[in-house]
């Protein structure tokens, strides 16, 4: 399939540097004592079939468990944000959008000066990738040695870095190297696949995800490198030393493990694992589907209204999928759904995808309704739904109750009922007189909400 792309020209001839580097601005900061405060890191990265990707219903990929680890190691929750290309990482970071771009970053401390680069989270070459002779053209077109990129136009991303040593090898031959730098929306991997189709003839790349692309793309060979070997980093703001300082801590310790080796194993040297998500029709790196039920979930999400991927999330967290579960209480099917609860809203047969479906979404509609009048923020009612479908109406009720008798938001999840619903374990408060329902621990039912909230985010990247 041919692509329409649309570039930037860039003539290079011993010229550094790129005109679309951020200037240095150090006023912004937001350091890890506040990070920590607010329970989370803002995380940006790029969606590819190696860093961040959703496979079969998983959130998974390199950078993507290498920065969950960190937060896991820091106590703190990760949200993921995804960027168009490079440079709207930097971006994100300069504006104070994200606090870390965890990504494959080369180190451009002399454009990007107000980016800490973190300590490396592996080496690897830039290489050039080019089609396999196959041809008298291809012959005349085959780029063997450095020598021969005197006089080629090579396809680079923005802000990648790469034209740093591509102006060093145009001077050292004293002939002009031509870059086309790609705009907005494009990938290493549709560069590589470019190549691959014969729309463009060479682009420069990171040889681990060169070679990864190989055991795809069988016309595509890596020609001869353009650097040695080149750390690959994280990018912090320069004045969040303090989280730069933890960051690189982590990454002395935690690249030396096996937990490491395991998994670089996992996405950068296990090329089938990689070329199975190409092929995929349930991976979002084709932008395809996330289970074979989101025709289901198109059509009865409209029922509450929901974004459908937010419908999925939920099935996923209660069935994996899976319409004939059944859970050690009796709940079964896609939605989990009780016999009497599914009786009540129309189901006869719980393995029926319809029938636990329309039996699931119904009950939905039903928690909507109780909750619209007292929380009345469609977003915020959405957890309240969320917690309801868990644990049941009548103890997030009764958390609700003691949020308000206490003086917190009766109408906000987080910090207020979610509060209050882990509290109702304790018997000070499940014995209070407003509480109707008695003990409960809360728990899995604030995890609940949680991850299906988390898990729609990382859905999102499917359209």
């Amino acid at each position: 399939m041919i692509k329409k792309l649309f570039f930037i020209f860039v003539l290079t001839l011993f010229v550094f540097g790129s005109s679309c580097d951020f200037n240095s601005k150090e006023n912004f900061s937001f350091d890890l004592d506040k990070i920590a405060k607010r329970g989370k890191l803002v995380v940006v990265t790029g969606s590819n079939a190696y860093d961040y990707y959703v496979f079969h219903g998983h959130t998974a990929g390199f950078q993507y468990e290498l920065i969950k680890k960190f937060g896991d190691e820091l106590g703190l929750d990760i949200e993921i944000k995804v960027a168009n290309d490079i440079a709207e990482m930097y971006r994100m970071l300069e504006t104070g959008e994200a606090d870390v771009i965890a990504y494959n970053l080369l180190n451009q401390q002399k454009t990007k000066n107000f980016v800490n680069y973190t300590n490396k989270i592996y080496s690897t070459e830039q290489v050039l990738v080019q089609r396999k002779i196959s041809s008298d053209e291809d012959k005349l077109k085959a780029i063997k040695t450095k020598n021969d990129l005197a006089g080629k136009t090579i396809y680079i991303l923005s802000s990648s870095g790469y034209e740093n040593q591509l102006n060093r090898i145009s001077l050292e031959l004293g002939s002009k190297i031509y870059l086309q730098e790609a705009n907005n929306n494009y990938s290493l991997e549709d560069l590589i696949q470019m190549v691959a189709e014969g729309d463009i003839d060479y682009a420069a790349a990171e040889k681990n995800i060169a070679e990864l692309n190989q055991a795809y793309y069988y016309n595509i060979e890596i020609g001869p490198q353009i650097s040695n070997g080149t750390d690959i980093s994280w990018g912090v703001r320069k004045t969040d030393k303090k989280l730069s300082g933890a960051i690189n801590e982590w990454l002395k310790n935690f690249t030396a493990k096996r937990d490491y080796k395991i998994l670089y194993h996992k996405y950068f040297i296990n090329k089938t694992g990689y070329r199975n998500r190409l092929i995929s029709a349930f991976s979002s790196k084709n932008r395809g589907k996330i289970s074979h039920f989101d025709d289901l979930f198109k059509k009865y999400s409209n029922n509450i209204d929901w974004d459908w991927r937010l419908l999925a999330s939920l099935v996923f967290q209660e069935s994996k999928f899976n319409s004939g579960v059944v859970s050690h209480a009796g709940a079964a099917g896609l939605m989990q759904m009780m016999p009497k609860t599914a009786e009540k809203f129309g189901a006869e047969n719980l393995f029926d995808p319809v029938e636990n479906m329309e039996a699931g979404v119904a009950y939905l509609v039903y928690l909507n309704k109780l909750w619209k009048k007292s929380v009345p923020d469609t977003k915020e009612r959405i957890k309240f739904i969320l917690a309801s479908y868990n644990i049941g109406p009548g103890h997030i009720i009764d958390a609700q109750k003691l949020a308000d008798k206490n003086k917190a938001k009766p109408d906000i999840w987080e910090n207020n009922v979610e509060k209050y619903l882990l509290l109702k374990s304790d018997p000070k408060f499940h014995d209070d007189e407003v509480v109707k329902n008695g003990y409960a621990s809360g728990i899995e039912t604030v995890r609940f909400v949680k991850e299906i909230l988390e898990r729609f985010e990382h859905y999102k990247q499917v359209k």
